[in-house]
């Protein structure tokens, strides 16, 4: 946890940085940086793509076409090969290498292993000895974006709301050591000892940028604080932690009519409890309000 002699000091110099031990890391991520990464397509070349993917998987690349429709903070290609459509996923900018998308590989097996429906990662490479950026290369999904291209109605947006009630669920099958953003390596390991522990990780730091920034109060401020603080004695009694998506939003799910065929997007997975995503995925953008229907979806699905 940030010391508190330093919060005032980071907090109106720079309103965000970047931690592995946060929620949503991007959103902690340096001003610089993050303005950077707008403009992310500038100055890259797509031209080395295809040397790439071929001493990666054996791949002939017939044409490349930038997709930029997503809010992240990678380069995305979408490109067509002698054996179908696959995506290039790349960053640029980071100091470090990207050690998620190396736990995406695992994250993915062990999902399907559970009987959810999810992305195929073919390679990764995050040692910066070819490139000097981090790479995949992926399956192209089938389906629609369930954000962007929404074309059904109530009923069916309701069904695939249950499914993905039936989806956290299933997440109870996949148990992972510690708490949190996970370190890197082959072994899931959260980054904390202790729900609470990670739950307070950033507490401080975020309810002051809050304050400053006029979204909440002193006094406020020090009622979420207290409230967080008070549900120690309660999460220390949860003993186990699973594989989380954290991030169930409309533009990391495809569908086709009313089935959802995968979800993806694997930036924000953590060691914590499924349940939780019966609160985050409803206050996403949806068309219609899910959270009864998610409900059903994990009550039926854990009988």
């Amino acid at each position: 946890m940030p010391k508190t002699e330093d919060l005032d000091t980071k907090a109106s110099d720079e309103p965000s940085f970047h931690s592995d031990e946060i929620y949503y890391f991007n959103t902690h991520r340096p001003r610089d940086l993050v303005l950077v990464l707008q403009n992310r397509y500038e100055g890259f070349d797509p031209k080395i793509i295809p040397d790439l993917v071929e001493q990666a998987i054996d791949r002939k690349i017939t044409s490349i076409v930038a997709n930029q429709n997503f809010g992240t903070g990678h380069l995305i290609y979408i490109l067509d090969t002698d054996q179908g459509q696959i995506v290039f996923r790349a960053n640029r900018h980071l100091d470090k290498p990207e050690h998620y998308m190396d736990l995406e590989k695992i994250f993915t097996e062990k999902y399907k292993k559970a009987g959810v429906p999810t992305n195929t990662v073919l390679y990764t490479d995050t040692s910066r000895k070819t490139v000097d950026f981090d790479f995949q290369i992926m399956k192209l999904l089938p389906g629609k974006d369930l954000e962007d291209d929404w074309q059904g109605n109530q009923e069916q947006y309701d069904t695939i709301s249950r499914q993905l009630g039936q989806i956290v669920a299933l997440q109870y099958k996949v148990p992972v050591d510690g708490w949190g953003r996970f370190k890197p390596g082959e072994k899931l390991q959260g980054a904390h000892g202790s729900a609470h522990e990670y739950l307070m990780a950033y507490v401080d730091y975020d309810l002051e940028i809050m304050a400053i920034h006029g979204l909440i109060t002193k006094d406020q401020k020090s009622v979420i604080a207290g409230f967080l603080t008070a549900q120690k004695t309660m999460l220390d009694q949860q003993n186990q932690a699973y594989l989380v998506h954290h991030d169930i939003a409309d533009h990391n799910i495809r569908y086709e009519g009313d089935q959802v065929l995968a979800l993806f997007d694997w930036e924000n997975a953590v060691a914590y409890d499924p349940i939780s995503e019966l609160g985050s995925a409803s206050t996403w953008v949806c068309h219609y309000p899910r959270r009864q229907a998610m409900i059903e979806g994990f009550l039926k699905e854990l009988g």
